[in-house]
């Protein structure tokens, strides 16, 4: 691996760009790239191993890129892979999970922590797990909001719709007691100001997306794997999914041109 090299960021959609959002602000000499697999999205409401092979062969093909790191920027696909992918590959791979719970348990102060995320997460419980393993004593409430990831790969993050949609899934929650909630799912991330409008102030939103970039300027750093070669750093993107669609969506998340995308085939990464 080399220093220079690309770190490598995927999802299965545009939720994972809230996490390249956060790495273009943390670490912005790092080149990056992102790959989308629109084509098999939604990944929350499929099983866990069929997701574990997407994420088998989405490293393999950032592999084949040259990165010196790979992010699994999606809840589900960590929990299905990340375990097993640590033993199948060389490279530092990050997952988005346990950066999310060791934030939760560190800021709740009743240990009653809520969970939201894809159908697929809730089921493997793996943030209860996680969260568990570091204080037994925590109570953990797991709410599968899909809806959500549908809303935000159209694009939709405030209207008068995704108020609605928030209010009902987190309704249950919020007769919990609880004093934390997770984001966990990326995607969630673009819908954090209409959630925390609807748990108001008394709840700690945590947005493991903060935590898991800290986490991969920590592993830089300690393998001497930042980047140091000067120049303006080089941002590629490929989805397996229309590009129009994921030009005008992910310009509109990022905030900036998107000048270097290309579209690839499902079967060409397998």
């Amino acid at each position: 691996m080399k220093r220079n090299n690309a770190i490598g960021i995927f999802d299965s959609g545009f939720g994972g760009l809230s996490l390249v959002k956060e790495v273009i602000k943390k670490l912005p000499k790092e080149e990056l790239i992102y790959f989308a697999d629109a084509a098999r999205c939604p990944y929350g409401v499929r099983s866990l191993m069929e997701v574990r092979q997407f994420v088998f062969e989405i490293i393999e093909f950032l592999q084949r890129k040259d990165v010196k790191l790979v992010v699994i920027a999606c809840n589900t696909a960590t929990a299905a892979g990340l375990k097993v992918a640590r033993t199948k590959f060389s490279i530092p791979i990050v997952g988005v999970i346990e950066p999310g719970a060791e934030s939760a348990v560190k800021v709740s102060k009743n240990n009653r922590i809520g969970v939201i995320a894809t159908e697929g997460t809730i089921k493997s419980k793996a943030y209860q797990k996680a969260i568990n393993s570091l204080n037994p004593n925590t109570l953990v409430y797991g709410r599968e909001c899909q809806q959500f990831v549908e809303l935000v790969e159209k694009g939709k993050t405030k209207d008068k719709e995704v108020k609605e949609t928030v209010i009902q899934c987190l309704s249950p929650l919020l007769t919990e007691d609880i004093d934390t909630l997770v984001l966990g799912c990326t995607h969630f991330s673009f819908l954090e100001d209409i959630i925390k409008d609807v748990v108001g102030e008394g709840i700690t939103i945590v947005d493991p997306v903060l935590q898991t970039v800290q986490h991969v300027r920590n592993i830089l750093q300690s393998n001497k794997l930042n980047r140091i070669e000067k120049g303006q750093p080089t941002l590629k993107f490929y989805t397996t999914g229309n590009i129009d669609t994921f030009k005008r969506i992910a310009e509109m998340f990022l905030q900036k041109s998107i000048l270097n995308l290309k579209h690839i085939e499902v079967q060409d990464i397998i």
